[in-house]
C-alpha cells in the first residue's frame, strides 16, 4: 500500500538516482546538508508530497533575489531526497507491556518506532547560493564548480559519499558476510530511513540476538531471519495477550526477582533488614531481566545463521568510527522539470551549462590540477589496473581537450574526433610518450604542466591584459575552438596573451 502510494506521487516527475547511508554521527553532524547552497528540508505526509514539494518549490522561487534576470524562474538541476520517518510508538512499548512502572525507558530496545506516515524531504538547488534569508547566484565560476561537485558526489551513482560499503576481511582472511550493507540497501528500496534515536547497540550485540527497533528494521527482516514469530506480536502492548507474552512476562518477574534477592544477599545491611536499592540501579535490573526474559524466549525461532553473520557484521562495525552502522537511509532523487505537474506552476531555467552539473572536466580553477588521465580498477587485465583517457570538455559536451599523438595540446570534436584544433596558446608544451601528465594552474597566472617522468615542469605565463579579479577559472571557447576563455570574479572575461 505505501509502495504503491509513493510511486504513484513521484513517479510522475522524480527520478531515481542512488541511495544515501549515513552512521548517526555523520546524521546529526548533518553531512548530508550543504550550508552554501539552498537546500530545503521539511517535513510532509506520505499522501501530500507532490503537493508540498510544489509549496516549496514556490517558496524558493519567491526567496530569489534578481528576479528580474531570471522572470522567477528556479536554475535547474534541482535534486530532492525522500526518507520516511519512523518515530516513538505509544502502541509498541515493551516497558508499557511488563515492566509498567512508569519510568522512562526510552530509546532503548523496548522501544519499537513505526511508520506513521510522515516523509522527510530535503529540495537541493545546487545553482543557488544560500544567503540565510534568501538565495542569490554565486559570484564565480569557481563557486558553480565547487557546489555542483558536491552535488555531484551526493547524486552520481558510483559515488562513494556517504555510502554503505562492504566491510574487509578479518584476520582469518575470510570475507564478512555484509548483510549490514545489504540491509542497508534493502531499507533504501523501501523508501529509506530516518529517526530520532539510533538502535539500542549493546543490547543487540552483547545481551540478544539481531532485534532492530529503529532504522535497521525492513519488510524482509522475518524472512531473512527465519523468524517464526512476528515482532508485531511481541511489542505491541494493546492487543489481547497470548501465550507468548504470558510466558515473556513470567520470566521477567523470575529474572528480576532472582536479581533482587541475589543483591540483597550481597548486602550487610540486610541482616538489619535495611536493604534499600538505588532507584537506578533497580531500572536497569528491570531491562536486564526483560533483555534475557526477550533471549529466552524468542532466540529460537531466529534463524541462527542469518544472527550470527550479521552480528559479526555489526560489532566490526560498531568498533569502528568508520564505516559505522548505516542507520540513516534517503533515497536521491533528480526533479524532471518537463512533468506536467508544474505547468503553470513552477518555472525553471537552464544555466548556460545545460541540466548538468559542472565539474573539474569542465573547469580548470586556480590553485587546482586536472590530470588528463587516471588509473581505474579493472580485474580483467592482468595487472588489475588500465590508464583512462580523462577528457577537459566544453561546457555545452562538443568539444573536448587531449594531448594528441605529437605530444601537444588540442581540441577535438566530440563526434567526429578526426576534427581537430590547434591550441596556439600552449604550441610550446610538448609532452610525447609521457605518463600521467597533468596541468596545474597557479593563482600568479601560471601554468604548469607535470608528468611523471619530466624531471622539470613545463609552464606558460599568462599575461592578464585587465587587473585579474580573482578567482580565475579556464574553459574551452564553444564558438572559437581552440581558444580557451578565462572568467573572473563576477563572472568578467580576462583578456589575455
Amino acid at each position: 500500500m505505501f509502495k504503491e502510494l509513493l510511486t504513484e506521487q513521484i513517479s510522475k516527475f522524480l527520478k531515481k538516482q542512488r541511495c544515501i547511508h549515513m552512521n548517526m554521527r555523520q546524521f546529526n553532524n548533518k553531512e548530508h546538508i550543504n550550508k552554501n547552497m539552498c537546500c530545503v528540508e521539511f517535513t510532509e505526509s506520505v499522501h501530500n508530497i507532490e503537493n508540498g514539494i510544489l509549496a516549496k518549490l514556490n517558496e524558493i522561487k519567491q526567496k530569489i533575489q534578481v528576479k528580474k534576470y531570471n522572470n522567477g524562474s528556479i536554475p535547474l538541476p534541482i535534486y530532492v531526497s525522500l526518507a520516511k520517518i519512523v518515530e516513538r510508538d505509544k502502541d509498541f512499548l515493551l516497558y508499557d507491556k511488563f515492566i509498567k512502572d512508569g519510568n522512562d525507558y526510552s530509546k532503548t530496545f523496548q522501544e519499537k518506532y513505526t511508520f506513521q506516515g510522515k516523509m522527510n524531504i530535503i529540495i537541493y538547488v545546487p545553482n543557488l547560493m544560500n544567503n540565510i534569508t534568501d538565495y542569490t547566484y554565486y559570484p564565480s565560476l569557481e563557486a558553480y564548480t565547487n557546489q555542483n561537485k558536491w552535488m555531484e558526489l551526493m547524486t552520481h551513482p558510483s559515488s562513494y559519499f556517504l555510502k554503505a560499503i562492504n566491510n574487509t576481511k578479518n584476520k582469518k582472511n575470510k570475507q564478512y558476510s555484509n548483510l549490514v550493507k545489504k540491509l542497508a540497501d534493502d531499507i533504501c528500496d523501501e523508501s529509506g530511513c530516518i529517526a530520532d534515536s539510533k538502535e539500542d547497540m549493546s543490547y543487540i550485540l552483547y545481551k540478544s540476538f539481531f532485534l532492530p527497533t529503529k532504522c535497521l528494521q525492513n519488510n524482509k527482516y522475518e524472512y531473512n531471519n527465519n523468524m517464526k514469530v512476528e515482532l508485531y506480536n511481541i511489542y505491541h502492548n494493546k492487543k489481547n495477550r497470548d501465550n507468548g507474552d504470558y510466558e515473556l512476562q513470567s520470566d521477567y518477574d523470575d529474572n528480576l526477582n532472582e536479581f533482587i534477592g541475589e543483591d540483597e544477599d550481597d548486602s550487610e545491611s540486610n541482616l538489619e533488614g535495611n536493604i534499600k536499592i538505588d532507584e537506578e540501579e533497580l531500572k536497569e535490573m528491570k531491562v536486564e531481566a526483560l533483555s534475557i526474559a526477550l533471549r529466552d524466549n524468542y532466540l529460537k525461532y531466529v534463524g541462527k545463521k542469518y544472527n550470527k553473520n550479521i552480528i559479526e557484521d555489526l560489532v566490526v562495525r560498531y568498533r569502528k568510527p568508520f564505516p559505522g552502522i548505516p542507520e540513516i537511509t534517503l533515497q536521491m532523487y533528480k526533479l524532471d522539470p518537463t512533468s506536467s505537474i508544474f505547468k503553470d506552476k513552477i518555472n525553471f531555467h537552464y544555466m548556460p551549462w545545460g541540466d548538468k552539473l559542472i565539474n573539474n572536466q569542465y573547469v580548470l580553477n586556480e590553485n587546482k590540477t586536472f590530470h588528463f588521465e587516471d588509473i581505474v580498477y579493472n580485474d580483467k587485465l592482468k595487472d588489475k589496473t588500465e590508464i583512462k583517457l580523462i577528457k577537459f570538455k566544453s561546457l555545452n559536451d562538443k568539444y573536448f581537450m587531449k594531448f594528441n599523438d605529437d605530444g601537444k595540446l588540442s581540441v577535438y570534436e566530440e563526434k567526429n574526433t578526426r576534427v581537430k584544433y590547434d591550441i596556439g596558446f600552449l604550441s610550446d608544451i610538448v609532452m610525447k610518450n609521457e605518463k600521467n601528465k597533468h596541468v596545474n594552474y597557479d593563482s600568479s597566472g601560471v601554468l604548469y604542466f607535470h608528468s611523471d617522468s619530466k624531471n622539470e615542469n613545463m609552464a606558460t605565463n599568462i599575461n592578464y591584459k585587465n587587473q585579474n579579479p580573482n578567482p580565475c577559472s579556464i574553459i574551452l571557447d564553444e564558438n572559437n575552438p581552440g581558444k580557451l576563455l578565462i572568467y573572473g570574479l563576477g563572472f568578467q572575461e580576462v583578456a589575455y596573451s
